[in-house]
């Protein structure tokens, strides 16, 4: 079998040896555009794609591709359903970055509620800073942590939280029991959380879901924590929140599919001048633990396929 990695994936010299056991090998460094990837898969029967979208009109043109496998946990970029309908099986790599993204949630929140972005610039700039500054956060212990999405990353959110002595509440649109985590109504988490937290995957379901009425149940000086996509939430409303004081702080991790795409940071987006709010691209899978780790398992799923026991199959 003919085998392409199609986009820059850093593949150790290790998994490209287990990869060259079950066929030819041919490796891309860089991020093709759409042509010039359909011209590296034209004689592809497994494609190792990272980065790059594949929609209908670009799979109707690769007829002896048989195998995609998704070096990454999301599966967008390509189409599925086209790729299902012309017998191309696709799989993903679930729950690698599980630990990484989990601690990063805790990395966003402490530098939202201590406030560590005003406090570095106070520093750089040669200010004192004392009490009087405005610069007050608050401890984790006691407080109530909501999760929003008690799946693998959110119930291991919850797992972090508790070591930090809260209070664990969580909601799913499908009961979820997590050992310590009390589930509740979806107006429950956002009344009594003084941390929220958002792991939820966007489908028709949870897209828009958080209006600015269900925005405006949150506690007065509520942590806001986004590790899902904007487009759960109303920009805006969390904006004005945070500038009014309604909400304490935020942090948002993925920044897709909102005001920040295409170039627009500066300008679009209401979160980028608004008060205490910290913005992050979407690393928090960004450890070397992760990194390999998610390597590894998309060789394994290589491997398992060529074997004839496919697994992950999205």
């Amino acid at each position: 079998m003919n085998i392409v990695v199609l986009d820059k994936l850093h593949f150790s010299e290790e998994n490209l040896e287990r990869l060259r056991t079950i066929g030819n090998v041919t490796v891309h460094d860089d991020h093709p555009d759409t042509e010039t990837a359909i011209t590296r898969l034209a004689d592809a029967d497994i494609a190792i794609i990272g980065w790059t979208t594949l929609r209908r009109s670009n799979l109707d043109r690769l007829p002896r591709l048989k195998y995609i496998s998704l070096a990454l946990t999301g599966f967008d970029i390509i189409d599925v359903e086209a790729a299902r309908e012309r017998g191309i099986l696709v799989t993903n790599v679930p729950e690698y970055s599980r630990q990484s993204v989990a601690e990063y949630t805790f990395a966003l929140a402490l530098s939202a509620i201590r406030h560590l972005r005003d406090l570095d610039a106070q520093v750089r700039a040669g200010n004192a800073i004392s009490p009087a500054e405005n610069l007050l956060g608050h401890e984790l212990y006691r407080k109530t942590l909501g999760v929003l999405g008690v799946g693998s990353i959110g119930s291991w959110v919850a797992r972090i939280g508790q070591g930090f002595g809260m209070q664990v509440i969580g909601h799913s649109r499908t009961h979820k029991d997590v050992p310590g985590v009390e589930n509740v109504s979806l107006d429950d988490i956002l009344r009594r959380s003084d941390v929220l937290v958002l792991t939820l995957s966007v489908n028709p379901s949870s897209t828009g879901l958080l209006t600015r009425q269900r925005l405006a149940l949150m506690k007065r000086g509520a942590s806001l924590i986004n590790i899902a996509s904007n487009q759960l939430i109303d920009e805006q409303a969390v904006a004005d929140m945070l500038d009014s004081g309604h909400l304490g702080s935020a942090a948002f991790e993925d920044i897709t599919h909102s005001g920040f795409d295409e170039g627009a940071v500066g300008s679009q987006s209401p979160l980028l001048h608004a008060r205490n709010v910290v913005l992050s691209p979407q690393a928090g899978w960004f450890t070397v633990e992760a990194h390999d780790r998610l390597l590894d398992l998309t060789v394994e799923n290589v491997e398992l396929y060529a074997a004839g026991t496919p697994r992950n199959v999205v």
